[in-house]
């Protein structure tokens, strides 16, 4: 990690197209040109913490197993590759090319083949899973896991086999010897019926009795090569026309169905195979509030008793009508006085909103100044040095940053107090705020970091003004306390903003950069 690297566990190496090396690690993913590291992380588009192994091809492009499964870089690139089986997008460890150009992929799941065809179609740019074929106990392995507990987890021979690491032995492909999937008859089969916990006979158009409250299916496709490799589906019509996928569930549950005729399907299939239907009608027989004949009778009685009620109600209306005139009358007279009370109420509630303008101006303005300097803070910061970089790009004019940090801050606060390094910091920010002279805009970047905007000022001017800064402080600011040093420094990372090299990210990127510079260089300097 001293020379560049973001983590000393190295757990892949290939050499590329250029003579450079790819490093996998468990920080990301590290390219050596011969004289330095650069990292590739989630900044730099790789969704991925740890990279298992890297698979140069000859156009210079990347094939990167991950812990967040496969990955393609080409172009400066990254880009995630999916596959259609769900455990394809976990950890991927040792990736390994056949002759006839095909990819072959570990995991702890398996050993995963992605045709050549498919890898095409991803530069090609097509979006999308790729089709990937699983080879797992099915397929004559001892074991799944084929992650080899460390790096390279597998080789390829000479004679073009190749050679897996699993956690019970070591795993033989030979590509040349492939033989084609032949399809899979699954025959799904209705196993048994239970209606509220007891099993009952399967006779197709059953009925249930009247009041059933819980009806399970269990069902399962025959199959004596992988049956955990079977997913199911299934749907009852008459209650759902939906299919539920339930993976390699073989038990459909449904509760409080209302009486009425069903038709319970489930299908079985395999990735190889094409899904197979099986499905049983049965009907449940109503309760006797439920049949046809009850309901009518308490319709017509509903009827009759609505309309006694509506010619009750009708009565009620007329005598409730004198009673009303007489209370709109009254209402009236105290409506005038309440109309009185509301244009009082009127006029506090128009004070009232002035008063919490102004408080929220104020809080506006706390949100954008630093408590403790009264400088502005981070936020602020960066709004204004957005419109800075827009003027400075239209007019061609110059604009620098300068990233400054106190040394040796936190010997400050653990040596003396926290209340002695804030009225460090509120010292240091009236040592810059004086002395940045006019136009520059000082503010609290984070900590014992400030920021420093020195528009229409090349950087030059911003490197001679920031070393002005740097003296005055180191000869003005004192630590507080007992048995302190008698002064207080600052180290200076100054950079210039260009439209070739980039935007504020970048920008902000150099000055931090510079900074540390400044550290490595003393500190009390500016760089």
């Amino acid at each position: 990690r001293d020379n560049g690297l973001p983590r000393d566990f190295t757990m892949a190496l290939s050499e590329g197209a250029d003579g450079e090396i790819w490093i996998g690690s468990s920080g990301g993913l590290v390219r050596f040109d011969g004289q330095q590291f650069q990292s590739y992380g989630p900044q730099q588009g790789l969704q991925a913490e740890d990279v298992f192994s890297v698979l140069v091809e000859a156009s210079g492009e990347l094939w990167i197993g991950s812990n967040r499964g496969l990955k393609h870089y080409a172009q400066g690139r990254f880009l995630d590759v999916p596959g259609d089986d769900p455990a394809f997008n976990t950890s991927l460890f040792q990736i390994l090319k056949d002759r006839r150009g095909d990819v072959w992929i570990s995991s702890n799941r398996g050993i995963f083949l992605v045709s050549g065809s498919e890898l095409a179609a991803v530069r090609a740019g097509r979006s999308g899973p790729v089709h990937v074929r699983r080879h797992d106990r099915s397929d004559g392995m001892s074991s799944e896991q084929a992650n080899g507990a460390s790096q390279p987890a597998g080789i390829a021979m000479a004679d073009g086999s190749l050679r897996f690491a699993t956690a019970v032995g070591v795993v033989v492909v030979t590509p040349e010897r492939r033989f084609p999937q032949r399809p899979v008859r699954l025959d799904p089969v209705i196993e048994s019926i239970h209606v509220d916990g007891e099993d009952m006979a399967i006779t197709e158009g059953q009925r249930l009795p009247a009041g059933t409250r819980r009806v399970e299916f269990r069902y399962v496709g025959l199959s004596l090569l992988a049956p955990e490799r079977v997913s199911y589906r299934h749907r009852l019509l008459g209650f759902d026309e939906h299919w539920v996928e339930v993976g390699n569930q073989r038990l459909a549950s449904y509760t409080n169905l209302a009486p009425g005729s069903y038709r319970f399907e489930v299908e079985a299939a395999t990735a190889e195979s094409a899904a197979q239907r099986t499905a049983l009608e049965f009907s449940i027989e109503p309760l006797w509030w439920q049949r046809a004949s009850t309901l009518a009778l308490g319709g017509v009685l509903g009827l009759s008793l609505m309309t006694l009620a509506w010619r009750r109600r009708t009565t009620q209306l007329r005598h409730r009508s004198a009673e009303l005139e007489r209370l709109v009358n009254e209402r009236t007279r105290d409506l005038q006085v309440t109309a009185r009370e509301l244009a009082q109420a009127d006029q506090d509630k128009n004070l009232l909103v002035e008063k919490l303008r102004e408080q929220a101006e104020a809080f506006e303005r706390q949100a954008r100044e630093d408590w403790l300097t009264g400088l502005p803070n981070r936020r602020a910061f960066e709004e204004l040095l957005q419109q800075q970089i827009q003027r400075a790009g239209a007019s061609a004019s110059p604009l620098c940053v300068a990233l400054a940090d106190i040394d040796h801050f936190k010997d400050i606060n653990d040596r003396h107090s926290h209340a002695t390094g804030d009225r460090v910091l509120i010292a240091v920010a009236e040592a810059l705020r004086e002395g940045a002279g006019a136009g520059a805009l000082i503010a609290r970047w984070g900590g014992e970091e400030f920021m420093l905007l020195f528009p229409d000022c090349s950087r030059e001017q911003a490197l001679q003004r920031c070393e002005q800064l740097r003296a005055a402080i180191a000869a003005r600011v004192p630590f507080f306390g007992d048995g302190a040093p008698p002064q207080v420094t600052l180290s200076f990372g100054v950079a210039e903003f260009s439209d070739a090299a980039g935007g504020r990210e970048r920008l902000l990127s150099q000055a931090d950069r510079r900074l540390y510079q400044a550290k490595d260089a003393g500190r009390n300097c500016v760089r």
